[in-house]
């Protein structure tokens, strides 16, 4: 519990803790059923972020598919991201 009570009080704003994931390994979830995972190296005041060694999830759903039709997942690995 200390730890959680420390964490919190290191905590004022949301970007306080986008900062306290610097060259931590993250999970984006971005619109378009597209998700990034890599090492964050670098944000702005409007959240734009620079990954490393990122991994982008692209998942195909075909729009004439029943909701438990399968669907297609492609895997892409970039070096950077932006």
């Amino acid at each position: 519990m200390e730890v959680a009570s420390t964490m919190g009080s290191m905590i004022d704003e949301p970007l306080d803790l986008v900062k306290l994931c610097l060259d931590e390994k993250i999970y984006v979830k971005l619109r378009g059923n597209r998700e990034l995972s890599g090492r964050l190296h670098a944000y702005d005041q409007h959240l734009n972020m620079v990954l490393e060694d990122v991994e982008e999830k692209i998942t195909i759903i075909p729009d004439n598919s029943p909701q438990d039709a399968p669907f297609q997942v492609s895997y892409i690995s970039l070096p950077l991201f932006r």
